[in-house]
């Protein structure tokens, strides 16, 4: 990996920020000015540029220097490899960020439609997977999802390669989105059926390694604890059902969920 100094951060960021603010449906005006920005700033308004950029042909120039970045800023984080984790029953909890995982697949939610029009203020897994990997990952969930049959409308997965992350390849998965603070029978079976939709997608492709992100408990407002108890059931008796040899990670990102998963692993006697 090629070592960038602060200079040359700044550089490619404010490069990348001028391609972006010059294209013709930018919502920042062509007079924007970075001269009194910090380097944190001018990072910022790039993600919010990058998660705002519509899907269309991403120039060459503008790829190579993400990439450049990308790579650089990856290459600073520790990855986890998935394979040296240790596992109970092909299972286990990983408090950490998704983006670093070297797995064959991770798996976050996204909108029920797959659609990639976030906001710039959303906070969720697949916006932190995207400026971690890259916007090749909207580009190719966009063509997927355009060049589905009528007959795969139903489809909750999405299969897309993982680009700049250490992880080989994301599966986006449509949770259910609990709107009334109720959940229905109908939305428990839904989020049961994302996670067999993920695990059969893993045995399909011989995947050895995946790692879930807290399915549907975001944006979608699935709550927490019952969340987690539907996921560590859904994946325990798929493993159980299923000679396959996949150990499965779940991820979580704060010691509330950490804790919600520990107590549902007591329940199968994973420990």
């Amino acid at each position: 990996m090629e070592s960038l100094n602060q200079e040359e951060l700044n550089s490619i960021v404010e490069q990348l920020i001028e391609i972006l603010v010059n294209e013709d449906d930018s919502n920042f005006s062509q007079n924007f000015s970075l001269e009194k920005k910090t380097y944190i700033e001018k990072r910022k308004i790039l993600n919010s540029l990058l998660i705002s950029r519509k899907t269309k042909p991403i120039p060459f120039n503008l790829l190579k220097l993400q990439n450049q970045l990308l790579e650089y800023e990856n290459s600073k984080k520790e990855i986890l490899n998935a394979s040296k984790l240790i596992y109970q029953n092909h299972m286990c909890i990983y408090l950490g960020d998704i983006t670093c995982i070297k797995a064959d697949a991770i798996v976050c939610s996204c909108y029920d439609n797959f659609s990639t029009n976030y906001n710039t203020g959303d906070r969720c897994a697949y916006l932190d997977i995207l400026l971690s990997g890259g916007i090749q990952i909207k580009q190719e969930l966009n063509f997927e999802t355009f060049m589905q049959s009528p007959s795969d409308q139903n489809c909750k997965t999405k299969f897309i390669k993982g680009y700049n992350l250490p992880a080989s390849f994301i599966i986006c998965a449509v949770a259910p989105t609990i709107i009334s603070g109720r959940v229905s029978y109908k939305d428990k079976e839904n989020l049961i059926n994302c996670y067999k939709a993920c695990l059969e997608l893993a045995l399909e492709k011989g995947f050895k390694t995946i790692a879930f992100t807290c399915l549907g408990t975001g944006k979608k407002n699935y709550p927490k604890a019952l969340a987690s108890e539907i996921a560590v059931s859904t994946v325990f008796n798929w493993l159980k059902a299923n000679d396959f040899p996949l150990n499965v990670i779940f991820c979580v990102h704060n010691e509330e969920n950490k804790i919600n998963y520990e107590i549902s692993f007591k329940d199968y006697d994973v420990v």
